[in-house]
């Protein structure tokens, strides 16, 4: 443990988030960094956590070009998992990431953020980062606001096109 956690002190880009060889985007490394280091290095966790509210969008999003739903499904996953394991957060930031996946679900298209020969974007890999993160979302919610496990938050329901 204290070999892998020397790695990721080492390679975190100005001790906040990663790289990953695989994916260009920052937030696919970041998101599941947050969640490895619960309950190891929190510190490390929290400057990527704030790393993560820091870049995000005007539009919610977070990512290349303006944010993409992956990335935002990544950067929000990481998130959600801080917000419910480690430290609240300010839940503008979590309602603003899960608007901008609701309104772009089955509209804007992923990017090719992934790397091989060539860049490109398996379909499958990026929704279920995006309804993921939808989905943990709404029962996050749910069990702040109501304190009992339920399927969506009801303020949002209506936003919820799955």
């Amino acid at each position: 443990m204290k070999k892998i956690l020397k790695f990721m002190r080492r390679h975190a880009i100005d001790g906040s988030h990663w790289l990953d060889k695989y994916n260009i985007s920052p937030y696919y490394a970041t998101g599941h960094a947050i969640v490895s280091l619960e309950g190891i290095d929190e510190v490390l966790g929290g400057k990527a956590a704030d790393w993560i509210i820091s870049t995000q969008k005007e539009n919610g999003a977070w990512g290349f070009n303006g944010g993409t739903p992956e990335e935002t499904g990544y950067a929000l996953q990481g998130l959600l998992h801080y917000h419910t394991k480690v430290e609240k957060i300010d839940e503008e930031v979590l309602i603003n990431g899960f608007r901008y996946l609701s309104r772009t679900y089955g509209i804007v298209k992923n990017s090719p953020i992934w790397m091989s020969k060539a860049l490109y974007c398996p379909e499958n890999i990026a929704q279920s980062a995006t309804i993921s993160a939808m989905y943990w979302f709404a029962k996050v919610k749910c069990v702040d606001e109501c304190r009992t496990p339920c399927s969506l938050y009801d303020g949002i329901r209506e936003e919820v096109t799955i």
